[in-house]
């Protein structure tokens, strides 16, 4: 009787642990990008409109990313940096917009601090002040163009639009 109660116990935790929640990657969807993995953070799905800010910074750096990496860039702001997460390389490639280090940026998205306790920022829409260029990357609920595998250039992400100087569409 004794060994038939062990068994059972036994079974009846293996069965429970099944239904247990696990932690999923954080990133799935991204591959496996080294920001990522510091800062804890879902970059994909990970969008809180109620964090939603503004903010205006001067580009420090551009990480570009490779592959499914995310294209990160480094704004200074006052006296202290932040990092912008752009979108994937392979989204951000096919219609991004040109930032590079002086360019002075203006970014709307959703602060998130990392598990790293670095502050992020998931971009949402970017605007170039240099060269009057913007980028909308998610929508106004905040879902990423790039969800479902949409590249710009094949016809997929709609609200995806570059703007040049006078607000005329390229």
């Amino acid at each position: 009787m004794k060994t038939g109660r062990f068994l059972f116990f036994v079974v009846f935790l293996g069965a429970g642990s099944l239904f247990q929640p696990t932690l999923s990657q954080a990133f799935w969807g991204f591959g496996d990008d080294a920001a990522q993995e510091r800062s804890g953070l879902d970059f994909d799905r990970g969008y809180d409109r109620n964090t939603e800010i503004t903010v205006r910074g001067r580009v420090v750096s551009v990480e570009p990313g490779e592959g499914n990496g995310l294209v990160m860039i480094n704004l200074r702001q006052g006296s202290g940096n932040l990092s912008v997460v752009a979108a994937p390389a392979w989204y951000w490639s096919d219609g991004g917009i040109s930032v590079k280090p002086k360019d002075e940026l203006v970014v709307t998205g959703s602060k998130a601090q990392g598990k790293d306790g670095k502050i992020y920022l998931i971009s949402r829409v970017i605007t170039n002040q240099s060269d009057s260029e913007t980028v909308t990357l998610r929508d106004e609920s905040g879902k990423p163009g790039w969800h479902g595998g949409n590249r710009l250039r094949n016809g997929g992400a709609g609200f995806q639009h570059r703007m040049g100087g006078g607000g005329r569409r390229r």
